[in-house]
């Protein structure tokens, strides 16, 4: 497009600039950045937008900017790059790279080198809602993996060792509706908690101690060693062991 020069504001596509330079067209409006270079291979800059400040206090031509990174060498047919982004911190007048979209769309924060979508080096703080549809998993030498299978009312957490198989996992809904459970995967034992308030385990629940296993039941709101009005009952037969009202056991 033709160019004006208009008050100190350049106009391009434009006889009347709003700024110092602006840029219109009735089409697409795009600027274009190149390199001109025979040569372009990993780790050149094919183009920088560079942000910077002056005054009585100095001079800083780069307080912040965003780089065009080729990640491999340049042909006809290859042109992988990379964008990354500069900020200067407080009290110091260097921008470091603290964001980068590489080759595949990856986004990473604080590390250069992102392998998940977003790839975050650091805590992360979000004051909304987090919506998870797929897998959240901590990598460290357990993961949580957080997942609905697509049934109604069917999410769990999942909790995996470091090479990735499953070792238990927390449920909601799965087992039935509005149950909340805990499962552990390889024996397929779990305890759950069913929505009429009945607690469920589909195991054996056994008592241990160095020398013998006690059961404190209060309800008088201080400990007791004794069980008092408390039964056990056998279920293939009739007997049952039942404490009497002074601590002695009958059988």
């Amino acid at each position: 497009g033709t160019s004006y020069l208009n008050g100190g504001n350049v106009g391009i596509g434009t006889t009347s600039p709003d700024n110092l330079l602006t840029i219109e067209s009735s089409g697409d409006t795009i600027l274009q950045i190149n390199r001109n270079d025979n040569t372009i291979g990993g780790g050149n800059r094919t183009g920088i937008i560079q942000f910077g400040a002056k005054g009585t206090w100095g001079t800083n031509l780069a307080t912040s900017k965003i780089w065009s990174y080729a990640e491999e060498t340049f042909t006809s047919t290859a042109n992988g790059t990379s964008l990354r982004f500069f900020t200067t911190e407080l009290g110091s007048a260097t921008p470091d790279e603290k964001m980068i979209i590489d080759t595949n769309g990856n986004v990473g924060i604080g590390t250069s080198s992102p392998s998940e979508k977003l790839d975050v080096d650091g805590n992360a703080t979000f004051s909304g809602t987090v919506e998870v549809k797929g897998v959240l998993s901590m990598g460290y030498a357990s993961d949580i993996t957080g997942s609905n299978t697509g049934t109604a009312n069917e999410s769990y957490l999942n909790f995996n060792d470091s090479g990735g198989a499953t070792q238990g996992y927390v449920g909601f809904g799965s087992l039935n509706n509005s149950d909340l459970y805990l499962s552990n995967y390889i024996s397929s034992k779990f305890l759950r908690l069913k929505d009429n308030g009945i607690l469920d385990y589909n195991g054996n629940v056994t008592f241990s101690g160095t020398s013998q296993a006690t059961i404190f039941i209060a309800t008088d709101g201080t400990d007791s060693t004794e069980l008092r009005n408390f039964g056990v009952n056998f279920n293939r037969g009739t007997s049952y062991l039942r404490p009497s009202e002074n601590g002695n056991k009958n059988l």
